[in-house]
């Protein structure tokens, strides 16, 4: 099982060294690859994620059910090529800090299960990217807020606001004009009906910044191999 403690029961606050590397203070491999690639992916801040502890013992137990779920469900799809198999499509290249996403297209609904995430996240552009973490994606409707996720307060869910989205994927983040997005020939989408949720729960891959963190500090420019 997952420890518990790695994003969801222990307080993160500043910054730290965690597997050798500083968090949330501008060292990481992360944070020295530049600004963030979209608004929508550090809920307003770049760092450790804020953590509120979990003391209900019923409540951490389903959480770390949870979390064993999730793991189990990355064990699938260890490469892109494993993915794409299984009927999802990239729509991203790599991106510092948050990886490759690639979706499938036939989970994007309004439900949320731990063994099924709509993302999988890769450390590389290629189809042979090894599995980082995983992505759940629920549309809840516009005006309403995110969906009930994992179990316990510090799953924080973010939405991506204006995305420019083309034939190939995401071609533009939230900040791209609508003339920008339509001169790369896509649209801008509005994203308020919808929620995602990043988990790092892939061995070797937790996170410093919580399992839960809007970014994974040690996902640079590039992944060492």
């Amino acid at each position: 099982m997952l420890p518990i403690a790695a994003g969801a029961g222990a307080h993160v606050h500043g910054s730290g060294l965690a597997g050798g590397i500083e968090t949330g203070a501008g060292t990481s491999p992360c944070e020295q690859s530049g600004p963030p690639a979209s608004k929508g992916q550090v809920h307003g801040h770049r760092g450790p994620s804020p953590q509120q502890p979990i003391t209900d013992p019923a409540t951490r137990a389903l959480l770390g059910r949870q979390l064993e779920t999730a793991r189990e469900a990355a064990f699938r799809f260890p490469t892109a090529a494993d993915a794409q198999a299984a009927g999802y499509i990239r729509v991203t290249p790599y991106i510092p800090c948050i990886g490759a996403h690639w979706i499938n297209p036939s989970l994007m609904d309004r439900t949320f299960d731990p063994a099924a995430p709509e993302m999988l996240l890769y450390d590389s552009s290629g189809i042979d990217g090894r599995i980082v973490g995983l992505s759940y994606w629920v549309r809840t409707g516009k005006g309403n807020g995110p969906p009930d996720g994992f179990a316990g307060p510090n799953d924080i869910w973010h939405q991506h606001l204006g995305l420019c989205v083309g034939l190939t994927g995401v071609i533009g983040a939230e900040d791209t004009t609508a003339r920008e997005c339509a001169a790369r020939g896509g649209i801008k989408t509005d994203g308020r009906d919808s929620w995602m949720l990043h988990a790092w729960v892939v061995p070797g891959w937790e996170s410093a910044w919580g399992v839960f963190s809007g970014e994974h500090p040690e996902l640079g420019v590039s992944v060492p191999r």
